[in-house]
């Protein structure tokens, strides 16, 4: 009887704990990371808690089919993306909001050479890019 008692006060323990646990690690905030495309510069900088962490180089879209500015979020990550109005690969695919523009690789074709979309023109740079930045994160364009 004493074991049986001991069992259901070591069991109740470890339930309160598990709670409690549980309501601790959803009181601990994750990092937030931004992104930032700066098209004059052409240049794409992201940052955790508001310190830069990373930054590459990025090709934008030609004078007629131009990169908008603007405050988007990726709404969509796909590592092996097909465009079917393109008929091509897009790897490392980042989707801005519900747009057709997207964060991806794409090899080098002049500064001014996508639709609209932000190219990043280094296969593992775009990886690295693809796996700093979580679904939900803000991109700002200016």
């Amino acid at each position: 009887m004493v074991y049986y008692c001991n069992m259901n006060k070591l069991l109740l323990l470890l339930i309160l704990f598990l709670i409690l646990g549980v309501n601790l690690l959803k009181a601990i905030p994750a990092a937030q990371i931004t992104v930032k495309v700066n098209l004059k510069d052409q240049m794409l900088y992201i940052a955790k808690d508001g310190t830069p962490i990373f930054s590459t180089p990025v090709e934008i879209g030609k004078p007629k089919t131009p990169t908008l500015s603007g405050v988007y979020r990726i709404s969509y990550k796909e590592i092996s993306y097909f465009s079917k109005v393109f008929q091509m690969d897009l790897p490392y695919f980042l989707r801005l909001d519900n747009t057709p523009f997207a964060i991806h690789y794409f090899p080098s074709h002049g500064k001014f050479s996508t639709h609209g979309s932000i190219c990043i023109n280094n296969l593992n740079t775009a990886k690295e890019v693809y796996d700093l930045v979580p679904l939900g994160t803000g991109v700002t364009i200016e």
